[in-house]
């Protein structure tokens, strides 16, 4: 009768070594974990993985040790003793998660970073279609596939989002931009009803954001993807088709989608590949938002390289896929279109550094944006790099940014801006400068960048880049948002200031009782001694700006402007201006407001006759007179003194942004609301500056979640350099690269959820001893090691797999050399020695 055998693992998360006993506990591993057997001396041992595969085998000793490997979930060891059939078999759990260990923790931070900030909106969503529920990350076809480039690594529900569109696609194969809950027609049914981009079915509102050429290869990416963490061949054989009507549906659309006269796809006039057009004099009217609605006879069409590298790219994933589905004819036909199309567009928009974003259809069509757009990177370069367009051209366009980051504006975030220079004119409506598509600084394309620096020989300026995302991390909450401002706000300027004199206009007193000329103080006959007439007159300064404050002792007794929509004070008055003025300084009192929270309004009416309201609101603009309290970057506390009921009682002042400064202001309305409050206005000052608040450096835009997406992809895919080769890491490209960024001692495990595939490595560079050891396992039957080497290994080196000479390549891009091995998908210690 063989003796209970005990197991032990030796494990860095799990502190001490322990034992237990297999008859009565099971145990908990990670892939590279040592587990150990105790009292298995003379047995043969066998470990099965969770796919029943024998991934370790041998003799047992005193004490026998392995490193865990193979398939996730519940392993097996067999324990046979000798010249008996007799087997004791002992369980053990394997679960992995996507984590990164480096020695110093940089990189571990920046990866725990850039999960909380995908996570910004829960992280996945889910929508009801027809009763069934689907899962997402955004509910846009461009967005969903951005953001699942780092998602699936920690999320597995990736194929969902392409059920749900592949089931939602329109009959020619068109797909939709996004889907929302249907709340019946409404906007966009005005919108882009009239192009049939409109669909109401299953509970969902389904929309193709009119301007949009991409959904359809993002569709087809966002399918490939899903493919490549699933890898479920039945899923990919009843999904494939669905992107081949959806690539084909673009080249039959020659009204909306498919350029004749280049054969390439064609667009309105955008910032990259957004979903704005310009406003200029080609912008084609409409009944609601003209800049996001085309008309196929009158909108002046152009292609955009983005568009057409995308389709390409797509062509090749497509093909891949019908490959693995058996649909070789097939596969080799949309392998052919995507080689023509990237042809075609290289030929058309390739500069010899980047793409130019743009050739008209029309060569008539002349427009003024004042900047020279033949100059201008986009975000689609970064994007392109990505998208197999060739090592020379990816190689060029890293340089360009290289130089972008020599001749970018000083105190920039970055060089991965998405339209650099900037438009100065004809996106003012979406887009500010430096702002958003319009300049801003993405962590996207700081990403995209990155990856594309790992694989083509840069791989330390993609080091250097992720650090620099660390950085900017850091120092913004512990967040990657969407943007940031692409250049330093330009520093405020000294102000002059024009006082307006109140006094022949003021109806108010500032002591408790009324006079032939005056109301009392905010009408208050009734409370004797509760006014304001501790208040300083004269002229005041508040906050930095000049007041002039009626006296109410040479003013018949009139000192502020009052309204009120009932009782004495007038509803409204108006107060002649006749200048410019980029803010307006008020210096205010009001009584106890209504329901409403307002307290007066603003009315600048324009010499043009046009108009601008502020409604001014309690806690905002203003406060009760009783205990002030008002701390706003654009408004505060004025005066505070006591008076005969009250400790403190006071005026407020509040900067209010003229949205016109251009326009000279005729006159400006100020008028009580209709809930009660009474307003006073003891001062008014006008500046032709704006009013200097503290500024962030975080622009505005797009979802949150898809620009540390993309940092996640550059760090887990090309910095750890952990990918899957084929769907579900049957096979893997293992690609480490910390030489790049001088990290010795790392930890990686990459995991794709939805198929429980991963792939796992202990790396050590030791440059005293000269070796580099590599533990590496993973799901999968194959690994190909591509390891970067540090620049001190010499021409004389050796590589043993598992204590055994091992055959192997060198490899060279740039000036980066590499050692290129393959290995079975089982634990293997693979060392280097120089």
């Amino acid at each position: 009768m063989m003796m209970p055998i005990e197991i032990s693992v030796a494990s860095p998360h799990l502190g001490t070594p322990y034992g237990l006993v297999h008859e009565n506990r099971s145990i908990e591993a990670r892939p590279l974990d040592t587990l150990s057997l105790l009292g298995a001396e003379g047995c043969k041992v066998a470990v099965r993985d969770g796919h029943g595969q024998v991934y370790w085998s041998g003799l047992g000793g005193e004490k026998t040790s392995f490193v865990v490997g193979g398939a996730l979930g519940d392993q097996r060891i067999e324990v046979s003793a000798p010249n008996t059939t007799s087997v004791t078999a002992l369980s053990f759990h394997v679960q992995a998660s996507t984590e990164i260990d480096d020695e110093h923790g940089e990189f571990k931070d920046l990866l725990e970073m850039l999960h909380r900030s995908m996570m910004v909106y829960g992280g996945v969503g889910v929508q009801e279609y027809a009763g069934k529920a689907y899962r997402f990350y955004v509910p846009w076809n461009l967005d969903q596939c951005m953001t699942a480039k780092g998602m699936r690594y920690f999320d597995g529900s990736t194929h969902e989002f392409v059920d749900l569109h592949r089931l939602g696609q329109r009959r020619d194969g068109m797909i939709y931009s996004n889907t929302a809950f249907d709340d019946g027609p409404g906007y966009f049914d005005t919108a882009y009803g009239h192009l049939g981009l409109v669909k109401h079915e299953g509970g969902l509102r389904w929309t193709r954001q009119a301007v949009e050429a991409m959904p359809e290869f993002f569709y087809v990416l966002n399918m490939y993807g899903a493919w490549m963490d699933k890898g479920d061949l039945a899923w990919l054989k009843e999904t494939v088709d669905s992107g081949c009507r959806a690539l084909d549906y673009v080249m039959a659309d020659t009204r909306l989608r498919w350029s004749k006269k280049y054969d390439l796809i064609k667009r309105a006039c955008t910032i990259d590949m957004w979903d704005f057009q310009a406003s200029d004099k080609y912008l084609v009217d409409w009944v609601v938002s003209p800049s996001m609605v085309i008309d196929p006879e009158r909108t002046k069409f152009g292609i955009f390289y983005g568009d057409n590298t995308g389709y390409a790219y797509a062509c090749r994933c497509l093909a891949q896929m019908l490959d693995s589905a058996g649909r070789h004819t097939d596969a080799e036909s949309y392998r052919l279109r995507g080689e023509q199309i990237l042809d075609r567009t290289n030929r058309l928009l390739w500069n010899g550094q980047f793409y130019t974003q743009r050739v008209e259809e029309d060569p008539t069509v002349v427009r003024n944006f004042g900047v020279d757009e033949k100059s201008q990177v986009t975000l689609s370069n970064a994007l392109s790099v990505n998208r197999e367009i060739g090592h020379e051209k990816s190689v060029q366009i890293i340089r360009t940014y290289q130089r972008i980051r020599q001749e970018m504006p000083k105190g920039s975030p970055g060089e991965w801006y998405m339209c650099y220079p900037p438009y100065l004119k004809g996106f003012d409506m979406h887009d500010g400068l430096w702002e958003y598509m319009n300049g801003g600084v993405s962590a996207t394309v700081a990403g995209e960048l990155a990856k594309g620096a790992f694989e083509n020989g840069f791989e330390t300026y993609g080091s250097d880049i992720l650090r620099r995302i660390h950085d900017l991390g850091k120092s913004h909450n512990n967040r990657i948002g969407w943007a940031w401002r692409g250049a330093p706000f330009p520093p405020y300027q000294p102000a002059d200031y024009q006082t307006i004199d109140l006094a022949s206009l003021a109806n108010m007193d500032i002591a408790d009782r009324a006079s032939e000329k005056a109301a009392g103080c905010f009408d208050n006959n009734a409370s004797v001694g509760n006014d304001l007439q501790a208040m300083p007159t004269g002229d005041r300064t508040y906050a930095g700006v000049p007041y002039h404050i009626a006296d109410p002792t040479t003013n018949e007794r009139r000192c502020g402007v009052g309204v009120a929509a009932q009782g004495r004070l007038p509803r409204k008055v108006e107060i002649p201006i006749g200048m410019t003025a980029k803010t307006l300084y008020l210096l205010q009192g009001l009584s106890k407001t209504g329901s409403s929270q307002l307290g007066a309004y603003v009315k600048m009416l324009y010499t043009d006759g046009t108009q601008s309201t502020v409604y001014e609101k309690a806690g905002q603009e203003m406060a009760g007179y009783w205990f002030p309290q008002l701390k706003t970057p654009t408004a505060g506390v004025a005066w505070s003194g006591p008076n005969a009921r009250s400790s403190a009682v006071g005026v407020t002042w509040a900067a209010l942004a003229n949205p016109k400064p251009d326009q000279p202001i005729r006159a400006i309305e100020y008028g009580a609301v209709e809930d009660g409050a009474i307003a006073a206005l003891f001062g008014l000052t006008l500046s032709n500056q704006p009013h200097p608040v503290p500024r962030s450096d975080d622009s505005y835009g797009g979802p949150e979640n898809w620009p540390p997406a993309s940092c996640t992809y550059a760090l887990l895919e090309g910095l750890a350099g952990t990918a899957p080769a084929t769907a579900g890491f049957e096979s893997a490209d293992v690609s480490p690269r910390w030489a790049s960024c001088a990290v010795d001692n790392v930890t990686c495990r990459t995991v794709l959820p939805a198929s429980n595939g991963y792939v796992a490595y202990r790396y050590a560079h030791d440059p005293r001893k000269k070796t580099i050891t590599l533990s590496v396992t993973g799901s999968g039957k194959q690994i190909h090691l591509h390891l970067l080497l540090p620049s001190e290994v010499g021409s004389k080196r050796s590589v043993t797999v598992d204590g055994k000479p091992h055959q192997f390549k060198e490899s060279f891009i740039e000036t980066s050399r590499y050692l290129d091995l393959d290995l079975g998908g089982r634990p293997s210690l693979v060392e280097v020695k120089w």
